[in-house]
């Protein structure tokens, strides 16, 4: 499978669930984002430092919004 794969799984899970779709694609979206900024190299430290910069309002934790 591939990256965007699991992506798609999560969405049709979460919908499985009960919940709203909208959450889930947002998700997706910013988990692709981060997917496309690192790759295969993605741990905790490369998640808060993409969060840092990112500039959505969504996941944004810097000072810039």
């Amino acid at each position: 499978m591939e990256f965007n794969d699991y992506l798609d799984e999560f969405i049709a899970d979460w919908q499985l669930t009960g919940n709203p779709p909208a959450p889930a694609i947002t998700y997706r979206r910013h988990f692709a984002q981060l997917w496309s900024a690192h790759g295969n190299n993605i741990d905790l430290a490369r998640v808060k430092l993409w969060l840092s910069e990112s500039d959505s309002r969504e996941t944004a934790r810097g000072g810039s919004l």
